[in-house]
């Protein structure tokens, strides 16, 4: 009988053994389950020796030895014992392996529904609202150059060559509406006090209105001429504006172009004049200051890209730049605000840069307009104009 055949102990049929029978087969004729004899297992066994061979491990002798005593392998002890063969191999490889630091991490060997999202940082506020887009009609922009909030959350707008002053609510409604001129005139500047009281400046002479209503309550105007510049009120309803001598044309010298800081009570009657404030330090033309007032009274001016101290008395207290030790950073400065906690807000038209109280740099709040001013309200909250509408941006954490 060839090697590959055997009598099916049943029915005597010849069963002849596949090359994919293991352990048993069929009988074709009974189609009893027959368990094919250890000699005629040429395949089983020396698949198994190549096994153990490979592993280079263990003895293929002294698996044989152990086969002829009389051990039997079924099928299912060798898929267990391969099973922990295959584990213990794992577990070496994977000891022995250099393992990646937990800090690498490779995106690119996840699926793209499995890459994480990155979460960035928060910013140092964030918009919640704004309003109003480009146009002549009422709540509509024309130039705007000037933004100011009082007490009772009322936003004044000022167009910066039509001489037109808007109120807007809180939540961006238009209110009301003035005039400073019959004629175009050019508005330099614009603050209200906490209780509701407007001033707007423009050429030689400073406006006070009554916000709510658009009331006007008096001029102060200037008897040497000259203009009037950016102005900011106190806390107890005072106003500190610049002045100049002459700030237009070409500008060579300081002869003919002094500029001061004057002080006005909150009925415009004049307090204290200080000549030549900050060009008797640089020695050069000041033609664009901006100004702020904190809280304790201490005067912010900020000339190209140093910022000036003085206290309510005007005396000059410190000097420091409004870069703040920032690197890449523009000289030049659109606006400035100090809130209730004494931060300093310097906006350079795409950026607000947030200093402490001490002058240190505190965070960038980036902007996706490029802003002509801001105001703080009474609540932190900062309101930036930009060429065709308002936002409110919101501390985190407010």
């Amino acid at each position: 009988m060839p090697a590959n055949e055997l009598n099916c102990p049943k029915c005597g049929g010849v069963i002849k053994i596949k090359p994919e029978d293991d352990l048993t087969t069929h009988c074709p004729y009974c189609d009893s389950l027959v368990e094919i004899p250890e000699r005629l297992r040429k395949t089983t066994t020396e698949g198994l020796d190549g096994i153990l061979s490979g592993l280079g491990e263990v003895d293929p002798e002294a698996a044989r030895k152990y086969r002829n005593k009389g051990g039997l392998i079924t099928v299912t002890g060798l898929m267990i014992f391969i099973g922990i063969l295959t584990w213990a191999i794992i577990s070496v490889v994977h000891k022995t392996s250099p393992q990646p630091s937990a800090s690498v991490f490779d995106s690119t060997d996840l699926p793209a529904s499995e890459v994480p999202t990155l979460t960035p940082t928060p910013n140092y506020a964030y918009v919640t609202n704004s309003f109003g887009s480009s146009g002549i009609g009422e709540g509509l922009f024309n130039n705007p150059r000037r933004i100011a909030v009082d007490g009772s959350g009322n936003i004044y707008v000022a167009d910066y060559d039509n001489g037109r002053v808007q109120r807007f609510s809180i939540d961006g409604t238009y209110l009301s509406s003035w005039s400073v001129s019959e004629e175009d005139v050019h508005i330099q500047g614009l603050a209200s006090t906490y209780d509701g009281y407007v001033f707007v400046s423009n050429g030689s002479e400073i406006k006070k209105y009554y916000g709510p209503s658009g009331e006007w309550i008096t001029t102060i105007s200037s008897p040497k001429g000259g203009d009037f510049g950016d102005l900011a009120v106190t806390v107890d309803g005072n106003l500190v504006v610049v002045w100049y001598e002459s700030r237009w044309g070409i500008i060579t010298s300081l002869e003919g172009h002094g500029e001061s800081l004057c002080v006005f009570d909150k009925d415009g009657n004049p307090i204290q004049e200080y000549p030549s404030f900050i060009s008797a330090m640089t020695e050069s033309p000041q033609c664009n200051v901006l100004l702020s007032v904190d809280g304790n009274g201490m005067i912010y001016a900020v000339s190209e890209s140093n910022i000036y101290v003085f206290n309510k008395e005007g005396s000059f207290i410190d000097k420091f730049l409004s870069s703040s030790g920032q690197e890449d950073y523009s000289p030049w400065v659109d606006d400035i605000e100090v809130d209730g906690q004494g931060r300093i807000y310097v906006l350079e038209s795409y950026t607000i840069h947030v200093l402490s109280p001490d002058y240190l740099f505190i965070d960038n709040i980036p902007l996706e307009d490029s802003l002509n001013a801001i105001a703080i309200d009474a609540q932190n909250n900062i309101w930036g104009l930009s060429s065709s509408k308002v936002i409110e941006l919101q501390l985190r954490g407010n």
